[in-house]
């Protein structure tokens, strides 16, 4: 067993050696596996849409062409900054540009990871971006994700002003930032007890909201063009991945021995409100509930020490997703991002094993999902196939979230003693004065 210990330990070493190499190992896979085909024909839809939206504003200095008002002013900001390099005059250019602003991304998570937890964290980062796969070279979810990772940061060290304006920032290019921003609340308000602190925090959120509203603003849109983003998903029809797809999938084979109609209106594939007695807003509002729920549990749980765990945004964003009435692929990189920042130890080895098990297993069944049998996927939607296999992954994929978030919860709650340590690191975040 000795002999067996030592070999282990030689072996996690001789790659802990190799770290430095691992992004670049990872950018050359996801560029090479998202340069495939099969799997290009479908990543480069959404960066085709963000160039034609980019060189329309830059064509007009207006956002007025945009025939699909679904992106926030923050994200088509972030749609502008393939243009700041050169040849990008082409669609095929911008996409190429696009693809290396996030490698260059990529770079960032490994550098601030490498500076705050230990080398181990890095090989649990390869591996969730390798589970993740291309797509999250060809969707905006890395910078947003990033915003709000550092936003954490700020946050877990008292500084209200810099956390407040990153998730300021993030909330202005994906609402899904907003269901944590309780949590970094309350640290203020219930357990510093600082209110000062609380007013800057909500101000510095405003303000990093304000950073991409008012020049949205200033381009000759109005805030009802901002509330449009919102009402355009609501009109989203059902998502054939989501629980409640799943659900609807699932009583339509058994109860009609058909598969259900699809809705291609609103720039996803999904189920429409026909296909279930339940009303649309009911799947819109359905997350409510139980993330505001367990937040509030959670806030309660840990009401005498900290709410800096990342744990705890972590089985937030979980719930929030799985409640959801649409789970695209790169959704769950919301969740993968924080991930590395629970270290290992002793007493929590068993749970977060089985913590990060689950998450990579979910990422790679979605990967399965799309993009790589993707037109699989679409023949059996359209009624061209009669495999029940998309719908049987997707499941599989729901469950294995399931599985994490309950292993999440049960960490955050057998572990309190453990999570509920302040971050200890080497980089330097100045405190609030």
């Amino acid at each position: 067993m000795q002999m067996i210990k030592i070999a282990s330990t030689y072996k996690l070493n001789k790659i802990l050696k190799l770290t430095p190499a691992l992004p670049v190992v990872v950018i050359m896979v996801l560029f090479f596996l998202g340069n495939q085909p099969a799997q290009y024909l479908h990543l480069h839809t959404d960066v085709s849409n963000f160039y034609k939206e980019s060189i329309g504003f830059l064509n007009t200095n207006s956002w007025n062409h945009i025939y699909f008002k679904e992106y926030q002013p923050g994200a088509l900001w972030l749609t502008l900054l393939p243009h700041a390099l050169p040849l990008t005059n082409t669609e095929a250019n911008y996409i190429t540009s696009f693809v290396l602003i996030n490698a260059l991304i990529i770079l960032v998570y490994y550098y601030i990871l490498a500076l705050i937890r230990p080398r181990s964290s890095l090989i649990i980062l390869t591996a969730l971006f390798l589970a993740a796969g291309p797509i999250v070279l060809f969707r905006l979810e890395l910078p947003i994700g990033l915003l709000v990772l550092v936003a954490w940061l700020f946050h877990t060290k008292t500084n209200p002003w810099l956390a407040g304006i990153f998730i300021g920032l993030a909330i202005s290019a994906k609402l899904y930032a907003i269901v944590i921003w309780p949590l970094m609340a309350a640290q203020y308000l219930f357990l510093l007890r600082k209110h000062g602190y609380l007013w800057k925090f909500i101000a510095a959120t405003l303000l990093g909201i304000s950073i991409t509203l008012i020049p949205f603003l200033a381009t000759g849109q109005t805030l009802l063009d901002v509330h449009d983003t919102v009402t355009f998903f609501q009109l989203k029809p059902i998502g054939p991945d989501s629980i409640w797809g799943n659900i609807i999938a699932l009583n339509w084979h058994f109860k009609y021995q058909e598969i259900p109609p699809i809705n291609t209106s609103f720039g996803i594939r999904g189920f429409p409100r026909t296909t279930t007695s339940v009303s649309l807003s009911f799947f819109n509002s359905a997350w409510i509930f139980p993330t505001t729920f367990i937040t509030i549990i959670l806030l309660w749980l840990r009401r005498r020490s900290n709410y800096t765990d990342p744990t705890l945004p972590l089985i937030i964003l979980t719930v929030f997703i799985l409640s959801s009435k649409i789970i695209n692929p790169q959704y769950l990189w919301w969740i993968a991002s924080f991930l590395p920042l629970i270290v290992f130890t002793k007493k929590n080895s068993k749970w977060l094993t089985l913590t990060f098990l689950t998450m990579l297993l979910a990422l790679s069944l979605t990967q399965i999902i799309y993009p790589i049998h993707y037109m699989d996927v679409i023949a059996w939607q359209d009624q061209h196939g009669s495999s029940f296999v998309p719908v049987t992954i997707s499941i599989l994929r729901n469950i294995c979230l399931f599985l994490f978030l309950a292993s999440l919860i049960t960490l955050a709650i057998k572990h309190s003693s453990v999570t509920n340590k302040p971050i200890h690191n080497s980089l330097h975040i100045p405190n609030s004065q």
